[in-house]
């Protein structure tokens, strides 16, 4: 697994939306660095080379 959520409360906002307590924390990498790694539909992670929260799908990288 690329990233783990830890947060101090997980509530419910309003219909399908979450609420999240304090920050989220992604595992970051490179683009070479993602593009490396065994990755599952579903992973999160932070790009540093381009600077965006990224997903994969389950075939490839989409901005968040």
């Amino acid at each position: 697994m690329v990233s783990e959520i830890k947060v101090n409360t997980l509530s419910k906002n309003s219909g399908t939306d979450i609420f999240i307590s304090n920050s989220l924390g992604l595992a970051s990498f490179t683009t070479t660095e993602r593009d490396a790694l065994t990755s599952v539909a579903g992973d999160f992670i932070y790009n540093t080379t381009t600077h965006q929260a990224q997903f994969y799908n389950g075939s490839s990288w989409n901005r968040a």
